[in-house]
């Protein structure tokens, strides 16, 4: 017997509308977040790219000296906690806007901290951001999860919710790098899965992917160029094969859908 606080298995979308009725109020703040998620990405991006040009145009014979003078990690030496807490921070929002590429906070990691503590970072960052998606979307069902991720797009992915192999088969998608993890991420949370169990297989899934990025940043570091080349180049084709196979999936589901 099933229990009955258990989240219901989803197999579409618009089965998710009808068991997952929000308040007016949830529908509400949900209007609020689809309604500035785009404006708020929108200036995060351009803050971003002024604050570059303006630093690059101020102080780029000063930064260039500060890391590769090696100053940069003495500061991080002497900023233990700080320059931590700020990393899992960047790692967090990253993951929350998605305006960065992941992998190049994973490269950066690796620069700055060590190939392993700077996986551990990654993770942390990760999982935090995760738990708090997957609690909002438990919270505002699917009509969240529209607010940042299409209907078209969160039904190609329905097909990995069978309750038999559910655990597998986020493993697995977890585990091939190039695969649109934020959707996954939205979609889990209509699912059975529960977040606990959820943030150990995807943390643990997103190993290889996060140390090979981690490991280039820290080559970068050592000044190995040779590896570092290599590291990404292999990251690069791995990704473009899991790319390949997601698309595949994709395409096939929504002929299925069809």
């Amino acid at each position: 017997m099933n229990n009955e606080n258990e989240p219901p298995v989803i197999t579409d979308i618009e089965q998710a509308e009808r068991q997952q009725q929000p308040t007016e109020q949830q529908l509400s703040e949900i209007g609020l977040f689809a309604k500035y998620r785009r404006a708020f990405s929108l200036l995060i991006i351009a803050a971003l790219v002024i604050a570059m040009v303006l630093i690059a145009a101020l102080y780029s014979d000063k930064i260039a000296a500060f890391l590769a003078g090696g100053q940069f990690h003495d500061w991080l030496d002497n900023n233990i906690w700080k320059a931590r807490l700020v990393f899992v921070g960047i790692v967090f929002l990253q993951v929350l806007v998605a305006v960065i590429p992941g992998e190049f906070v994973e490269v950066a990691a690796g620069y700055s901290f060590g190939a392993w503590e700077g996986m551990l970072l990654c993770m942390t960052g990760m999982a935090l951001a995760s738990a708090l998606i997957l609690a909002l979307v438990r919270r505002y069902g699917v009509y969240l999860a529209e607010a940042f991720v299409s209907r078209e797009r969160l039904e190609a992915v329905t097909f990995i919710n069978k309750r038999k192999y559910l655990n597998w088969t986020v493993f697995i998608i977890f585990l091939i790098p190039g695969t649109p993890k934020d959707i996954f991420t939205y979609f889990i949370g209509l699912t059975k899965m529960r977040i606990p169990v959820f943030l150990l297989i995807s943390t643990a899934a997103r190993i290889p992917s996060i140390i090979t990025s981690t490991w280039g940043g820290s080559a970068v570091m050592l000044e190995d160029y040779r590896l570092a080349l290599l590291i990404f180049a292999v990251t690069a084709v791995v990704s473009a094969i899991g790319i390949f196979i997601y698309r595949f999936i994709y395409k096939k589901n929504r002929l299925i859908k069809k």
